[in-house]
């Protein structure tokens, strides 16, 4: 059986929950209550919330907090309350945000930009009329409207006449390895670089890491490599695939995609569901297709865009731009 994203968060949880329950053991100065395996968003927030429990805790990565070669780093993430009614996936995110926010606002530097999460599809999209019974039940603030609401709204996009959409309003996008680095150190910790390979000596006296140092608990949130690392359990039940983003900038002088004036989008109209960030910080304006791509090793992975995934993003740029196909020969990319 192929483990599912859904599979993995509620293993997650359930192990964070036997680690957070008070049946790791005594704090002591030898040994470490737990080592969490990799700095990425589960594991810089999973060391986080145990440290805030009082237990002692060390945090360990490859590469470090925030790497470009992990899928917790680069420029910008979304973060969404809309999962298609999902309870486990809504609840989770919803939780999540007000961390997020919290912790932004103690940073010099903003890590969450407020820009609102927009949606759009055709009428009867079930997905979509899900997400927002969601939000609705949830009193979650929101707005919502037919295609001629989104282009009084949103002018700079090209919307069909059967499409509806809704705007979440206090959600937006995250900037992906400055949050990382920033909860690692809100934790008050100093990642150790190196590589944690499989459990070994796991008796009385805890588990050994390279640095020297022992725990009595191990946590591995490794991401992509988890079927490296453990091939015989997880190896034939994940698959790694690459996911191309893009980053066009705007023409000259135009603002009309800065955050402030554009949200972060998801466009729901069958097979590839594209989704966007506006320009954060001079980043440019960034697209994704949700699809997977071929399997890919996250370490030796030639990461060079495609001509075919920019000529996709071009054509998706031409397609939705309200000054139709001749917009692709103005922007950057």
């Amino acid at each position: 059986m192929r483990l599912t994203r859904r599979n993995i968060v509620k293993s997650i949880g359930a192990t964070s929950l036997a680690i957070a329950s008070g049946r790791v053991g005594a704090t002591s100065s030898q040994t470490l209550d737990v080592a969490v395996v990799g700095a990425g968003v589960f594991g810089s927030w999973t060391a986080w919330h145990l440290r805030k429990r009082g237990l002692k805790v060390a945090l360990y990565d490859a590469y470090g907090p925030g790497n470009v070669r992990s899928s917790s780093g680069g420029e910008s993430r979304v973060i969404r309350l809309s999962y298609g009614g999902d309870p486990l996936y809504s609840s989770m995110a919803l939780e999540s945000l007000g961390y997020w926010k919290a912790l932004s606002d103690r940073q010099s530097t903003p890590i969450f930009y407020p820009t609102g999460v927009l949606w759009f599809s055709p009428e009867r999209d079930q997905y979509m009329q899900r997400s927002l019974a969601w939000l609705e039940a949830q009193k979650i603030s929101h707005r919502s409207g037919n295609a001629d609401w989104l282009g009084k709204n949103w002018p700079q996009i090209r919307f069909d006449a059967n499409e509806v959409g809704f705007i979440e309003e206090d959600t937006g996008g995250l900037i992906a390895n400055r949050a990382v680095q920033a909860t690692v150190r809100d934790a008050g910790l100093k990642p150790v670089i190196a590589h944690v390979g499989p459990p070994r000596n796991g008796q009385a006296g805890g588990f050994e890491l390279p640095d020297g140092q022992r725990a009595r608990k191990l946590v591995y949130a490794l991401g992509p490599w988890l079927g490296n690392l453990f091939p015989g359990t997880l190896g034939e039940r994940l698959s790694v695939t690459r996911q191309e983003v893009f980053y066009f900038g705007p023409p000259d002088g135009d603002d009309r995609f800065a955050a402030g004036r554009f949200p972060v989008w998801a466009d729901f109209n069958g097979g590839d569901i594209v989704y966007g960030l506006p320009d954060i910080e001079g980043r440019g304006f960034k697209i994704a297709f949700d699809r997977h791509g071929p399997a890919i090793d996250p370490n030796s992975l030639e990461r060079e865009p495609s001509s075919e995934g920019i000529s996709m993003a071009r054509a998706f740029i031409a397609n939705r731009s309200r000054e139709g196909s001749t917009s692709q020969n103005t922007w950057s990319d």
